[in-house]
């Protein structure tokens, strides 16, 4: 239990600073690089976890979360490549990454604690 225990705490720190990153894209401005690679990282850090989880006890860890994340990495590298271009924020894509992010979390927050 302790790499999802790990992973909440990852994904809760990359949830906080999506929203931050989100905000400012819908007001059309820049997110700082740094909050946007500590994003990445923690995000990623998350999915190593939860991946560590389902390898270690393949028949205990959140299935549905496990499903929704990675479809969420899926976007979320597109965004940064994007971002790296330097192109139009796609804020509808973005939207999109963090209702998928948004499940997976949720999923994974009922897992653990509920």
């Amino acid at each position: 239990m302790l790499n999802l225990y790990i992973a909440v705490a990852m994904f809760t720190g990359a949830a906080l600073l999506g929203i931050f990153i989100y905000s400012r894209w819908f007001k059309k401005n820049d997110a700082p690089k740094m909050v946007i690679y500590a994003h990445g990282i923690f995000a990623i850090t998350g999915l190593v976890f939860l991946f560590a989880q389902m390898m270690r006890q393949p028949d205990n860890y959140p299935q549905i979360s496990a499903i929704f994340f990675p479809i969420a990495a899926v976007g979320g590298l597109y965004l940064f490549y994007r971002n790296q271009l330097k192109k139009k924020y796609p804020v509808g894509v973005a939207t999109v990454h963090m209702l998928l992010a948004v499940i997976g979390y949720a999923t994974l927050l009922i897992y653990v604690f509920g």
